[in-house]
């Protein structure tokens, strides 16, 4: 899926061309772009036209309407989303293909998720952040996907499955103030209804970080009615899964959206307080340690990650 990425789309085509072992079919979908970007994929559907099937919405309908359409027009069985601004690694599909062999999963009818590592990089720079979804191996998904620490990038998950989690789609029109927070949702739905998850200690995906829709739109920001009507339907939809401690959990994340939404000495203090109640309440990929960073003001953390670039 890409939208306005032309300076990225052809190295993330190249990602998918360039594997150890070969797509099934490459579908790309554009959300009405108004760059280059539309020109540069059919090009590269003119010179792969057995492998890339292109699509292009008619008009800009967002993440949730293309995922949703680009699931729909998938006729593998296994399926694996890259946005237009990442890259596969080349073994990507070979180690997915190698963990289905060896785990004796049959994708026409398994509903399972193959789970790696990624990394993430800022302007081209060595990678910087590694998300070690295998050391959470042991450990609940559903627990480590509400903490969004498990975080596998839409890799290695079965057409079965998918055809049996929640509409992204029909779920951003009932509840649009949700924005880009429905991510979570999915993630949480598709690991409870996945019958499988299998861990493999290799690293698939690199996500470039800071360049994408949702960090030029700071779409992920949910305004004070929102992060509460988002914890009660977390509660409400997913209540037979959670526990105490997952409940305290949704009380941090409501407390966090505060204080970067408003900050101020009222929801400074409800953050510490919260926060340290659930100081056992982390994993690895997002510990304590790294919530922190929301104490300081976002104006200065702002410009500190700009330094740091």
């Amino acid at each position: 899926m890409t939208y306005n990425q032309e300076y990225f789309i052809e190295e993330a085509i190249n990602s998918c061309l360039n594997q150890e072992i070969k797509p099934f079919e490459l579908i790309i979908l554009d959300d009405h772009s108004i760059d280059s970007t539309w020109a540069k994929v059919k090009d590269y559907e003119k010179r792969f036209p057995s492998l890339i099937k292109s699509f292009r919405n008619e008009k800009n309908s967002g993440i949730y309407f293309s995922y949703e359409k680009i699931k729909a027009l998938a006729s593998g069985n296994v399926l694996t989303y890259l946005a237009g601004d990442d890259l596969l690694l080349p073994q990507c599909i070979k180690d997915v293909n190698e963990a289905i062999e060896i785990n004796n999963l049959n994708p026409e009818i398994d509903k399972f998720i193959v789970v790696t590592n990624n990394i993430g990089f800022y302007n081209n720079k060595e990678a910087k952040v590694i998300c070690n979804n295998f050391g959470l191996r042991f450990k609940s998904p559903i627990k480590t996907m509400l903490r969004q620490s498990l975080g596998y990038r839409g890799v290695g998950i079965s057409k079965p499955l998918h055809n049996e989690v929640l509409d992204t789609y029909s779920l951003s029109l009932l509840k649009p103030h949700f924005k880009y927070s429905i991510d979570s949702i999915k993630g949480i739905d598709e690991v409870i209804k996945a019958d499988k998850i299998i861990f493999i200690n290799t690293i698939s995906t690199a996500q470039r970080l800071g360049v994408g829709v949702t960090s030029a739109s700071g779409s992920h920001q949910l305004t004070r009615e929102a992060i509460d009507d988002f914890a009660n339907y977390l509660q409400s939809e997913f209540s037979n899964y959670f526990d105490l401690q997952d409940i305290l959990f949704v009380d941090y994340l409501k407390a966090r959206n505060n204080i970067i939404s408003h900050y101020n000495l009222s929801t400074f203090v409800k953050y510490v307080f919260i926060l340290y109640k659930n100081r056992y309440n982390f994993e690895e990929n997002d510990s304590f340690w790294r919530q922190l960073r929301f104490l300081i003001p976002r104006e200065l953390l702002t410009y500190l990650k700009r330094l740091r670039k």
